[in-house]
């Protein structure tokens, strides 16, 4: 593949996620975060929010999801650590509660991602022949380990957006 190509699968593939990532935002908002919320009572967070410190945690470049959900769970037993890492309901902690919608984040991810693939897979093969991009994309997605590295970074970019 051409560098001019590989570009136009990234582009492609940017624009066509972002476009499924903003009609799954909401749904993932409403079904995890503020169930989440709810079941903990969070009324208000302070200005000095611990999702600041997991979002700040999350963008850095070498962050992984392992390393957020670590992040999180250690916070349980730092000393000053905000207490709303310990809160429960029932016999569940926030802290766990929010490392499970993360780890839940994969089937957002893979739904985005399929729609993606979807969008590609929907073309005649007779239209995806006669354009090049189109085919490059359907084959770039066809391949594991594209997907799968795909899915990585939506995941992790989901859990970004919700410690938002």
């Amino acid at each position: 593949m051409t560098t001019l190509s590989s570009l136009g699968i990234e582009a492609q593939l940017a624009l066509r996620i972002e476009r499924e990532t903003a009609v799954q935002l909401d749904t993932i908002i409403e079904s995890k975060i503020k169930v989440v919320a709810e079941n903990f009572s969070l009324k208000y967070v302070s200005e000095k929010s611990p999702f600041r410190n997991v979002l700040a945690m999350s963008l850095e470049p070498i962050s992984s999801l392992e390393a957020i959900k670590v992040f999180i769970m250690s916070q349980v037993g730092k000393s000053g650590a905000n207490p709303i890492w310990k809160s429960k309901a029932g016999d569940k902690l926030f802290a766990q509660a929010v490392v499970e919608n993360i780890r839940d984040l994969d089937s957002d991810a893979k739904e985005i991602l399929n729609r993606v693939k979807e969008s590609v897979s929907l073309k005649s093969d007779l239209e995806v022949s006669h354009n090049k991009l189109l085919s490059d994309l359907k084959v770039y997605l066809d391949d594991t380990q594209n997907y799968n590295s795909l899915l990585k970074k939506l995941h992790l970019g989901a859990s970004q957006v919700c410690a938002k």
